[in-house]
């Protein structure tokens, strides 16, 4: 690099050098090289040699570290990359690889080592720079940042060009919003009408600095994989990738296009996002063609003319969407319809739902718009007309007949997929084969329900065509906040139980019948005595499933409301006989809880 004094006041902006002389910084200049890093590529590798410092000048970079799925650090202009190893002498203990297109400026060890020997003051500072960082890993400082991207690049997926009026509906929404800037080749082009758009250092700072002037950065991508377009999709935090869904051809493949393949390959699925647009608001079928083959951490339905379904999209983007999360709890998981109602009364919306078990259910009638009135009833189609919970089976596989209720699924959810649902949802089960949690997304509603659902010795476990065995989620997560949080960021209305005691007086253990007394109290009763009023497996198996839990009020904020139903001490968890009067009580409970938090001013209610 050659001597100036805009190259000196960058390098005096870069924490390692801040309290360094003119002189001083001058002298490092000529030592230091500037790299341009494309966004997707790695600048250094877990276990390799520390045989190099670099400062960022512009850009973000992440941290990973083998056997961790997401980034542990995130790294921003003025920030040094690789100083432990570098000063230790030791191994990378990371890999660092660009978010986006970056300037850094690299310092190889022999350079500064001949540095320091010129000018040995420079070390101290090194050492004190050294000193703070190792205290902010150590303190938990160093965190990835979670708040919304600030450059999204803007590219159609499958064949089909982004229409006109879909980027102006965005425009539209996230101007009326926020502060933003849509670039095109042609503006860029008008900046720099003689600069190769892909490797000029001069057009990957402008853009960082255009970044720092709005709140969202857009990038329009060419229709076909120009320089521009590759520059957007390297530059982006966020890539919307955006195709139009026609009826007509739903159930057919959708190959990806060349822009397509330069963002699997340079974006990790969290920073990809697929819009599909509808050009009406009729059911969905087909997305799952749109999901093969493309590695987007989350897809969005979108009907052409509905403003509502871009703010939504919005919000997710601005991580502001508001979630549902719904527990699990046998018959008391009526109590969701009544709070639903409450909710829908207050005029609470919700951009995600997802829920456990009974709560899986609850809250899958809700994605697909089934009023609460209606769930009522089909509540009491299933657990009471038909007694899908209450047919007993030879116990070979589980003590309860699980052929009506799977019947009984299968025709109120339908065929439905979860994946063509325009409101996203989830549902929780629990994997025995990898003692894991499974999150469901994709395939049949009723399905999913069913493994959610699966209460363990009451009913069969689902089993997968990959051979995993998989039962109620409640086993792992009753409350599943944590699931909702990797999915999205923004604040959770959450429903949980606090069932009564359940508590037996008077029966002596000893008094428990053998089977012969079973069988005969049931085809003799005038000739036995009266049983002992003990609960039955169905209410210890179910109670047993909410032992040793994860507390999930670690996880909520301010932002969040949490909603506790009562439950009367007569009540069991079996009993869905009581199911409407659980409704009620609940509804009222939620009508007065929200009058309550609408007072004190929570900014979900106001």
């Amino acid at each position: 690099m050659t001597g100036s004094i805009e190259q000196r006041h960058e390098l005096a902006g870069i924490e390692a050098f801040a309290h360094l002389t003119d002189a001083q910084l001058s002298e490092l200049e000529s030592q230091l090289q500037l790299l341009t890093i494309n966004g997707g590529e790695t600048l250094i590798s877990q276990g390799e040699a520390s045989d190099a410092l670099y400062l960022v000048v512009s850009g973000r970079f992440h941290v990973n570290i083998e056997g961790q799925q997401n980034p542990v650090v995130e790294i921003g202009p003025g920030k040094s990359i690789g100083e432990i190893g570098f000063f230790s002498g030791s191994a990378r203990t990371a890999s660092v690889a660009a978010a986006r297109d970056s300037l850094v400026l690299r310092l190889l060890r022999e350079d500064f080592d001949a540095l320091c020997r010129h000018s040995p003051e420079i070390w101290p500072t090194m050492v004190s720079m050294l000193a703070r960082r190792l205290v902010r890993i150590v303190t938990a400082e160093a965190k990835v940042d979670k708040s919304a991207p600030r450059t999204i690049a803007i590219c159609h997926a499958g064949t089909e060009p982004v229409p006109k009026s879909v980027l102006k509906a965005l425009k539209d929404v996230f101007c009326d919003a926020c502060k933003c800037r849509f670039l095109t080749a042609a503006t860029v082009r008008d900046e720099f009408p003689t600069a190769n758009l892909s490797e000029e250092n001069a057009v990957t700072r402008w853009l960082n600095d255009e970044e720092a002037k709005y709140d969202y950065l857009f990038f329009l991508t060419d229709p076909e994989l120009t320089e521009w377009s590759a520059k957007a999709v390297r530059q982006a935090d966020l890539v919307l990738r955006i195709g139009l869904h026609r009826s007509r051809d739903a159930e057919t493949p959708k190959p990806l296009n060349s822009i397509e393949q330069l963002v699997e390959e340079t974006h990790n699925p969290e920073s990809q996002r697929l819009v599909l647009v509808h050009d009406n608001d009729g059911d969905i079928t087909g997305t799952r063609h749109w999901l093969d083959g493309r590695s987007v951490g989350m897809h969005h339905h979108v009907t052409a003319d509905s403003i509502a379904d871009y703010q939504r999209l919005y919000r997710f983007i601005n991580g502001d969407a508001v979630g549902l999360v719904a527990c699990g709890g046998g018959a008391y998981c009526a109590a969701h319809i009544g709070l639903f109602r409450a909710f829908l009364d207050a005029g609470l919306e919700f951009d995600m739902m997802g829920g456990t078990s009974g709560g899986a259910a609850m809250v899958g009638a809700f994605a697909q718009g089934i009023d609460p009135e209606e769930l009522d009833r089909r509540t009491h189609d299933i657990f009471v007309t038909n007694r899908a919970l209450r047919r007993a089976t030879w116990p070979r596989y589980a003590l309860l007949d699980h052929k009506v209720f799977d019947k009984c699924l299968a025709h109120h959810y339908t065929q439905v997929r979860i994946e063509d649902m325009r409101i996203p949802y989830f549902a929780i089960s629990t994997d025995l084969s990898h003692n894991r949690m499974r999150c469901h997304q994709r395939g049949r509603l009723w399905k999913a329900i069913r493994a959610s659902s699966a209460i363990p010795g009451l009913l069969p476990p689902v089993y997968t065509a990959e051979g995993d065995i998989l039962v109620d989620g409640s086993l792992l997560d009753n409350v599943p906040v944590r699931p909702m949080l990797k999915l999205k960021t923004g604040p959770n209305v959450v429903i949980n139980f606090d069932p009564p005691e359940i508590k037996v007086s008077g029966i002596d253990y000893d008094s428990l019948p053998s089977r012969r007394q079973l069988v005969q109290s049931k085809f003799l009763p005038f000739l036995s005595p009266p049983l002992p009023q003990a609960p039955g497996p169905g209410n210890i198996i179910t109670r047993s499933l909410g032992v040793n839990r994860t507390d999930f009020r670690q996880f909520l904020t301010s932002d969040d409301l949490l909603f506790v139903p009562p439950i009367p001490p007569d009540i069991s968890i079996m009993d869905w006989q009581h199911h409407s009067h659980l409704k009620d009580l609940a509804q009222q409970y939620g009508k007065a809880e929200i009058a309550r938090l609408r007072a004190i001013g929570h900014k979900l209610l106001r």
